[in-house]
Formats: C-alpha cells, sequence, structure tokens
C-alpha cells in the first residue's frame, strides 16, 4: 500500500538524518548546522506520527464499515424473505439467460423464496425439450408433478426474467432477439442487468421493465416486485443514487 511505502521512505530518511548528525557531532560541527539538523528531525517525526494517526484512522474506518456491512447483511437475511413472501405465490416464472452466463443463485433463491415456480427458458431460441439425465438449476421447481411437462414450460409461464450477461449495452434489444419462440406473448417480461443501471438511454422495448445492477443489495428484491406489480419501467441505482420511473 502506498502509506506503508511513504513510512519506509521517511523512516529511511530519518535514520540517514540521524546518522549525518552524529557524524557531525563526531567531527565537531558548528552550532547552526545540528540545530538545522535538529530541526529536520522533528519535522520528519512529526510526518511519521501524522501517518501513524491517518493509518490508525483508516483501520479504523474499515472495521467500522466491514462491522456495518455484516450488520446489513443480517438485516437483509431476516427482511428480504418477509418482503418477497408469496407475492408471486402460484406463478410460473421463466428465466432466460444470455449464452455462457447463469442466473445468479441469490435471484433464484429470492424468487423461490416469492412462492414462484422457476423455470430456465433458452436465450432467443426455441424451447427445446428438457434433457431427462440433466439437473435442474438452483430455484428450478424440481416436484413431481412438475415431471412430464416438457416444451409445455414455456407456455405456462406468466412472467419473464431475462438476464443480461456482463458489459450488455442492448444493442438490438428486442422481445424477438432475447426471448424464446415459445414465450406466451401475455408474460409479462423484465430486464435484470447484472453490472449497470437500466439508464434511459437502454432501448427498453415497450412494456418491459428493467433492474440493474444485479449486485446491489436488494435488486433481487426489485425483481421480484416488480414482476408482482407488471408494471413497466427502469429501476436501478445509479453512480448519484437510486432512481424509480
Amino acid at each position: 500500500m502506498e502509506w506503508r511505502s511513504h513510512l519506509a521512505s521517511l523512516g529511511a530518511v530519518f535514520l540517514a538524518l540521524a546518522l549525518g548528525m552524529v557524524i557531525g557531532l563526531g567531527l565537531g560541527g558548528d552550532d547552526a548546522w545540528i540545530q538545522r539538523q535538529q530541526a529536520a528531525l522533528d519535522r520528519i517525526e512529526d510526518e511519521l506520527n501524522a501517518s501513524r494517526e491517518a493509518q490508525h484512522a483508516l483501520l479504523e474506518r474499515e472495521a467500522r464499515l466491514t462491522q456495518e456491512a455484516a450488520g446489513w447483511r443480517a438485516f437483509g437475511a431476516e427482511v428480504l424473505p418477509l418482503l418477497v413472501k408469496g407475492r408471486l405465490e402460484g406463478r410460473t416464472v421463466g428465466v432466460v439467460t444470455a449464452p455462457d452466463h447463469r442466473a445468479p443463485a441469490g435471484l433464484l433463491e429470492v424468487l423461490r423464496l416469492s412462492g414462484a415456480r422457476v423455470v430456465s427458458l433458452p436465450w432467443g431460441r426455441p424451447a427445446a425439450a428438457p434433457d431427462p439425465a440433466a439437473r435442474p438449476a438452483p430455484g428450478e421447481d424440481q416436484s413431481p408433478q412438475a415431471a412430464g411437462r416438457g416444451s409445455r414450460g414455456a407456455a405456462e409461464v406468466d412472467a419473464l426474467v431475462v438476464v443480461a450477461g456482463t458489459g450488455f449495452q442492448g444493442e438490438g434489444l428486442t422481445p424477438t432477439a432475447l426471448l424464446p419462440a415459445t414465450a406466451p406473448a401475455a408474460a409479462f417480461p423484465l430486464l435484470a442487468l447484472p453490472d449497470r443501471f437500466p439508464d434511459r438511454e437502454l432501448p427498453l422495448p415497450d412494456g418491459w421493465a428493467a433492474v440493474g445492477p444485479l449486485d446491489h443489495p436488494v435488486a433481487a428484491v426489485a425483481v421480484v416486485l416488480g414482476l408482482a406489480a407488471r408494471r413497466p419501467g427502469r429501476y436501478g441505482w445509479a453512480s448519484e443514487g437510486p432512481r424509480l420511473p
């Protein structure tokens, strides 16, 4: 870290000046020279003390922020289930993920807590019949009643969460480019952005909602509430703070 390099440099100068003072005293230097050396040593000592105080303040701030973050995580773990519980009860949510990407486990868990049945759908391609040997993704419906539904799963969804890939900018953002051909037209679509705010420059299709960035602590809750309200708009957190439609 920079403060460590700074301390090391100051310490080296301090030792050099101290050595110079000792040599000067041994050679019988004049009082003015000794006073200048002493003043330089006093300045260096003041800088060292200031650096130590700054380091101590940084360590205290880091410990405080770590404690606050742990408190917010604990708070979220207690409150999040209450915010989403039953919001999507009896509804089927299709999760569409970008190629070579996977839906965040936290998002799938929150959808499960909301009471939704979660099914995976392909990105912009016709839904294929499920592989009987494939293991369901975390959060997907694994009940016996869900088995055997096959390609009917896409037709049964009443809400869609499209999880875009990292760095998604929205070029060519159209429903046909993102959704499987079997997705029902009546399903409410929501675009989830992993690493950006859904700013107003994003060409969001009519009737869609957007939430981002997904790494925000309450983004998954916003996804559930957006699906429950079925209200189009842009929800997320920009660098200057939260924005709503």
